[in-house]
């Protein structure tokens, strides 16, 4: 896509008063808890953010596969496969939902979903790297995600106080995942290994003899 053309200058980002956070669930009603995790559900499940940091966990796995040899490729799918289902696991959607409602309230929830909705939050929720982060935000590589018009709503985003607090704390957002899959992958040690030995027999079933 070719850089975006327009006349207005980086928009100044200016960062997020960390010293009035959210409100602490343990000091909002029953309703009000509830009220804000809702909305932490649904801006997941408009955004895919856990398909988004699984994915990213699997770039980064299969850019460790391809210094190892082919042989082991077949026992790798395995873990492949099951660290993709993951990202459908309501474990890991929940996890992500609750670290959110403990740091948005529900109002910049609600923002934050409209945002996704948008063609230019299409692209930010499209994979891990576009997420925004603080430290690119006004990086003119990063601004190439964008055609003119999605610019214009990117520029607008900048200035919404809630976005420029999910930008501060989208990274987290990957760490929060791979501690999921991790500990989904320790709790089905035993049967991965069974299915790795297995499939180890049959790739040496499968070679050829070694002639004379």
């Amino acid at each position: 896509m070719r850089p975006p053309v327009s006349s207005s200058q980086p928009v100044p980002v200016s960062q997020p008063d960390f010293t009035s956070p959210a409100a602490s669930p343990s000091a909002l009603s029953r309703d009000q808890r509830e009220k804000r995790l809702i909305a932490a559900r649904e801006f997941v499940v408009a955004t895919g953010l856990p398909t988004i940091c699984v994915r990213k966990i699997l770039d980064a796995f299969e850019e460790y596969l391809r210094k190892k040899p082919p042989k082991y490729q077949a026992q790798a799918d395995i873990f492949m496969d099951f660290i993709e289902q993951c990202a459908g696991d309501e474990a890991l959607s929940e996890e992500i939902a609750a670290y959110l409602a403990r740091n948005f309230e529900e109002q910049e929830l609600l923002q934050l979903k409209a945002i996704a909705k948008t063609s230019a939050g299409r692209k930010l929720f499209y994979r891990f790297d576009n997420l925004p982060q603080a430290e690119r935000l006004n990086d003119p590589d990063y601004l190439r995600l964008f055609d003119e018009q999605e610019l214009k709503q990117f520029e607008m985003f900048l200035r919404m106080p809630a976005f420029q607090k999910f930008s501060a704390r989208s990274a987290m957002l990957l760490g929060i995942s791979a501690e999921i899959v991790t500990g989904k992958l320790e709790s089905n040690r035993d049967e991965l290994f069974r299915q790795m030995l297995d499939e180890m027999y049959r790739y040496q079933k499968e070679q050829p003899l070694p002639r004379d």
